[in-house]
């Protein structure tokens, strides 16, 4: 622009346009778990279904010659707000009902007196047992690459990696349970997952090494009251 034009010179005109882009982001739904002192230990149910957000983010892109040289950010308009799925989980104990147990023979009774006798074993005993299964368990992690670190009842497995947390097949062991593992310890039964079906689960450990030194093995499930 500060020089004059000469007879046989080449000017190299380039031509500079702006135009404003817009790109959108989806904001996806996390799961919240509560629990309910009100609704019986083992229930659960949704109290509000999940749905994600979306964002319009508008960006500044200049050209040169039709060509994108740069782009600049300038805002972000929230089109949807996102909406948590929220899971209401069961913490009340039912009420002892009262039963009356059958007539022992004295065989019977001679053998529940020796069982009874007989100690348990150095730390293998849960705090409270009912229900026994001999089950399949293998392990996982939630710290591992591309896995989003919640359970299925929203449990943070990457803020907390030492919690005992074990999925299951919900069919079998109800979401909300509280199991005794076998070298495991006791535990919360609360996630699923794809391989779960049937007599199987997967034990929450907190490191990728750790579920490979676990492998699969057989164990002794204990339903907590």
């Amino acid at each position: 622009m500060d020089q004059k034009a000469k007879p046989g010179k080449q000017l190299n005109i380039t031509n500079v346009a702006y135009e404003t882009v817009e790109k959108t982001q989806r904001v996806p739904f996390q799961v919240v778990t509560k629990y309910d002192d009100n609704l019986e230990k083992g229930k659960q149910l949704v109290k509000q279904e999940g749905e994600d957000g979306k964002l319009r983010k508008i960006y500044q892109v200049t050209k040169e010659n039709n060509k994108k040289v740069k782009e600049k950010y300038v805002k972000t308009i929230s089109e949807q707000e996102v909406k948590h799925k929220i899971i209401v989980i069961g913490t009340k104990e039912p009420e002892a009902a009262v039963a009356t147990s059958p007539q022992k023979s004295k065989k019977q009774t001679k053998t529940d007196n020796k069982l009874a006798s007989q100690p348990a074993p150095v730390g293998s005993k849960p705090e409270k047992s009912g229900k026994t299964l001999r089950m399949v368990a293998s392990a996982y992690t939630g710290d591992c690459s591309g896995c989003s670190g919640y359970t299925a009842t929203g449990i943070n497995l990457k803020a907390n990696p030492n919690a005992k947390v074990i999925a299951v097949d919900p069919n079998v062991i109800p979401l909300g349970t509280r199991v005794w593992v076998e070298g495991y310890g006791t535990a919360i039964a609360g996630d699923t997952g794809g391989a779960i079906h049937g007599n199987r689960i997967d034990l929450h450990v907190p490191s990728v090494s750790a579920a490979h030194a676990f492998g699969t093995r057989t164990v002794t499930v204990k339903i907590l009251d």
